[in-house]
């Protein structure tokens, strides 16, 4: 019997495989939509014009984003943009406090290191890949294999297009995507909420619903110094969204695990997120005494203290997911069906059978060292833009890559603020986390000796000059032996730790990435051969579609929860508390509130699938108009990265009607409004 009628076979037998059921479930990329599927459910087609601009709609700013005008205007979060924000704030000029707002272009600021990168073209270059595997190669050399010709056709592309190239695995290694993406480095704010806005609710209300938020914020391109004309970006929708009406997601989500092996997840389960919640509570307790020092240090720590409360919440909810007896249960029903059914054809066993015990053994080999992997090449143990610039500075001095060596450059000349008080003790917090977890490692005692984690960190960012923009420079602008011969502590510290981070870069190649690539691609080729791209390949922080309905739903308890909200709630919520934080209006809004329509929708829900790294994500409706802007999820969406249902979970999104009520009542920002509805730029 052929093979592809043997795998038939165990699609008929064992449909519970496949995910029946589970409602809207993908993040499709943009050459993958299941454009009939869609069809046949919500009789819509979408033809590859609608496809094509959507996709050049959206764009990368650190996070998720869209063009909504001609005029290379940008919306994002203000939470994706609070980096960028932050780094043009001040003592005097705190705009993630007081908000921002540009009339005229010539006010608008440019954002140091910022860089917005537009998906223009895909390309299916897995054969050339699969090629470079030669017969007799055993695992760690068709990894390398694979890594180098990788890195050949992105090196290649690039330099034949102009354009950053970037090879994308999906499925595990059963299909190879070549991402093509021109930039742009001239990047300026133009609005922002204050942060009471923007986070209204704050920790409470995180991952939560019903929600109350603006987290936005508009940013422009600029091209030679001169807003980026451009025909593809999304129109404004001004009607609003009604229940159960079909809207579109488009964003680059970071990852989703739904295609690992049931021995991956309890790696996840068992190794790998304890460590890294356990750091993000760590960074938490840091960042809340560090703000009680004053006002300044809040200004300064208030970004890491709300990244690692939104952390915290993430991973206690994904690992909810994980010590769920009913998910792992049926992860690992799944999973044992279709090892006996693979194993009991000799010919299927031959070639598939030995893929799970591969995949286990190199969970059991990772967990070995996955500590000082941690620390030291994730590089957890070294939190400080201190290091990070230090890195980005060796980095430039040993590329040969013409490209590359331009946005390293732009990254170390990048002129944002840094405090010597601040990168103290957000070192001391790493270096203390790394002593009580690898005290007797040998590096670990080479870098502290008998010093204190808080003397260590004192000395390198005191002696160091790498804050110096102008030091900087003469690094990298100069013979790049210069800062081989280079004695600044920051330097030496990243050089000290590089043979130990590629000594362990090294073995997680060989032992682990090599072996899921190899064998996670064999599984993946089972339910390829199957259903082919009828599965969505697992997230990939690359650009992808999902789809779903404005939609309602009911808790646990019976307690009904209404797909959208208002700016009735939102005062209502705060009045109930007296207007105390997290739920304290800004000033602004106070003084408008007698202008607001109270019942124009603020909030809304829909089943869009989404996870982390989708935030900032435009959602359109048929006909390509922005309705919304997602920035969260509910509780119930956190294990979803596992296992997706549309039961309860529910993507949360600003509403684009609330949006322009805010623009037009509150901040009376009419150039802006005027752009948003299609005039032309007066504002100049």
């Amino acid at each position: 019997m052929k093979e592809w009628k043997k795998l038939l076979i165990i699609f008929l037998v064992f449909p519970i495989l496949f995910g029946a059921g589970f409602g809207d479930e993908g993040l499709w990329p943009f050459n993958m939509v299941p454009v009939k599927v869609i069809k046949d459910k919500y009789g819509f087609e979408i033809t590859k014009d609608w496809l094509k601009h959507f996709q050049l709609s959206c764009v990368l700013v650190g996070g998720s984003a869209s063009f909504v005008s001609p005029n290379g205007l940008v919306i994002t979060n203000h939470h994706v943009g609070a980096r960028a924000i932050h780094n043009l704030s001040s003592a005097d000029h705190d705009y993630i406090k007081n908000g921002f707002y540009a009339p005229a272009l010539d006010k608008e600021l440019r954002c140091p290191g910022l860089e917005v990168k537009i998906l223009v073209d895909i390309e299916d270059v897995t054969s050339i890949i699969r090629d470079s595997i030669k017969k007799g190669m055993d695992t760690a050399q068709a990894g390398q294999a694979m890594q180098k010709e990788m890195s050949r056709i992105e090196k290649e592309y690039s330099e034949k297009t102009g354009l950053q190239c970037d090879v994308i695995t999906l499925y595990a290694g059963a299909l190879y995507h070549l991402y093509k993406y021109k930039t742009y480095e001239d990047v300026r704010l133009v609005f922002a909420p204050e942060e009471a806005m923007a986070k209204f609710g704050g920790d409470p209300d995180n991952y939560g619903y019903p929600r109350y938020c603006l987290d936005v914020a508009f940013f422009r391109v600029y091209k030679n110094g001169r807003p980026l004309k451009t025909d593809d970006y999304l129109k404004w929708n001004i009607s609003g969204v009604k229940e159960n009406e079909l809207v579109f997601c488009a964003g680059n989500p970071m990852f989703t695990f739904r295609l690992l092996t049931y021995a991956q997840m309890e790696f996840l389960r068992d190794v790998k997120y304890p460590m890294v919640l356990k750091k993000y509570i760590r960074q938490r307790d840091f960042f809340t005494e560090f703000n009680k020092k004053g006002p300044e240090q809040e200004r300064r720590a208030g970004r890491d203290l709300w990244g690692a409360l939104n952390e915290v919440k993430c991973f206690t909810g994904m690992l909810s997911g994980l010590n769920d007896k009913e998910i792992m249960q049926q992860k690992k029903n799944d999973e044992t069906y279709l090892q006996n059914a693979v194993n009991s054809d000799p010919a299927l066993k031959e070639k598939y059978g030995e893929a799970w015990d591969k995949i286990a053994e190199a969970q059991k080999a990772f967990a070995c060292f996955y500590k000082p992997y941690f620390f030291f090449v994730e590089g957890e143990g070294f939190r400080s833009q201190f290091i990070w610039l230090a890195e980005s500075i060796e980095a430039f001095s040993r590329t040969a890559d013409e490209d590359a060596g331009k946005r390293l450059k732009a990254r170390i000349l990048a002129q944002h603020p840094i405090y010597q008080d601040f990168e103290i003790a957000r070192l001391t917090q790493s270096l203390s986390l790394l002593q009580e977890e690898l005290s007797s490692h040998l590096l670990v005692t080479k870098i502290l000796g008998n010093r204190t984690p808080s003397k260590v960190a004192e000395n390198l960012v005191k002696g160091s000059r790498i804050e110096d923009l102008s030091f900087r420079k003469n690094l990298v602008t100069g013979n790049k032996s210069n800062i081989q011969s280079c004695k600044d502590p920051a330097l030496q510290l990243v050089r000290l730790i590089a043979p130990e981070r590629k000594r362990l870069q090294d073995r997680y190649n060989k032992e682990v990435r090599s072996v899921e690539v190899r064998y996670g691609a064999q599984i993946s080729r089972v339910l390829f051969d199957l259903r082919g791209t009828s599965i969505a390949p697992d997230a990939t922080h690359t650009l992808r579609l999902s789809y779903g309905v404005v939609k309602s739903y009911y808790e646990n308890d019976g307690s009904f929860i209404p797909y959208e909200t208002n700016f009735k709630g939102l005062f209502e919520r705060s009045d109930r508390t007296g207007n105390k934080q997290p739920y304290e209006l800004a000033p602004s809004f106070i003084r408008a509130r007698s202008k607001i329509d109270m019942n124009v929708p603020y909030n809304f829900a829909a089943t869009v699938d989404a996870s982390g790294g989708n935030s900032g994500s435009p959602l359109v409706n048929k006909n390509l108009e922005f309705v919304g802007i997602l920035f969260d999820g509910n509780r119930q969406s956190l294990p979803h990265r596992f296992l997706y249902s549309d039961k309860q979970v529910r993507s949360v999104m600003v509403h684009a009607l609330g949006i322009m009520e805010s623009l037009k009542k509150v901040y009376m920002a009419d150039a802006l409004i005027e752009e948003l509805l299609g005039a032309d730029i007066k504002h100049q």
